[in-house]
């Protein structure tokens, strides 16, 4: 027997980790970063009632971060309307072009979570139809892992027991732990700058985007540097005129 290829392969493949996934923080990240395997897009946000959970590119969101509440307002008040495709175009939301492309995709779980993917061209019928089909395991998923998470401990109702549980527990070893922020970095990360201060007029590349050596990146306002230019050649001037001067 042959194995898929395609399109099916990699969505046997993130069904996959998702039914592996040990928490909820790494079914997210796989949901929102390795989901461009099937379904290309350039951003990718999942978000349960509780909050935004997760968001492409981002190793935790920013909870009071203006793209967080925008989102999270956005998500709530479309995920009763099931798997959506959204158009930024014609829902006459003033923010939508300033934190997402055009198109979204908006697909809810049973869970009543929900994940969103966006992109700059409208996603066709079967890419619609893998993605319902991967967030329908991703909510499964979510279900389990929500419920595993959950205490599942019952005292019993004997107070006498209760009691000799209580005294057997003080002579169990505690381990402590210590929670500290932290941040990831990329492993030999390369700083780039540009060779002159200046504004940056435009950016030539968008999130998540391949980048080669030798590419544009962004252009610069050439206003303040045509402004030193005509500086510069006018200093220029002056000192070949007191050159000749000198030299007469």
């Amino acid at each position: 027997m042959n194995a898929p290829e395609g399109p099916l392969a990699t969505l046997l493949a993130l069904e996959a980790r998702a039914r592996r996934a040990r928490d909820v923080a790494e079914l997210a990240f796989v949901a929102v970063n390795e989901t461009h395997d099937l379904l290309p897009y350039r951003q990718a946000a999942l978000w349960r009632p509780s909050g935004l959970v997760a968001v492409s590119g981002v190793a935790r969101p920013e909870p009071r971060a203006p793209f967080t509440e925008w989102i999270e307002r956005l998500m709530r008040a479309r995920v009763a309307a099931g798997p959506t495709t959204l158009d930024g175009a014609t829902l006459g939301d003033s923010d939508w072009a300033e934190w997402l492309p055009r198109h979204a995709l908006l697909l809810p779980f049973a869970s009543g979570a929900a994940v969103l993917f966006a992109r700059e061209e409208a996603f066709s019928s079967s890419e619609i139809a893998l993605a319902e089909a991967l967030a329908d395991v991703w909510g499964h998923a979510l279900v389990s892992l929500e419920a595993r998470s959950r205490p599942r401990f019952r005292l019993p109702r004997r107070p006498a027991l209760i009691a000799l549980l209580l005294a057997a527990a003080g002579f169990l070893p505690v381990p402590l732990t210590v929670l500290v922020p932290a941040s990831v970095v990329a492993r030999g990360a390369t700083v780039m700058r540009a060779p002159l201060d200046g504004v940056v007029e435009r950016v030539h590349v968008q999130p998540n985007d391949a980048v080669a050596s030798g590419q544009p990146l962004f252009d610069l306002d050439p206003t303040e540097l045509a402004a030193r230019l005509a500086v510069a050649e006018k200093a220029a001037a002056s000192a070949e005129a007191e050159r000749h001067q000198t030299s007469q």
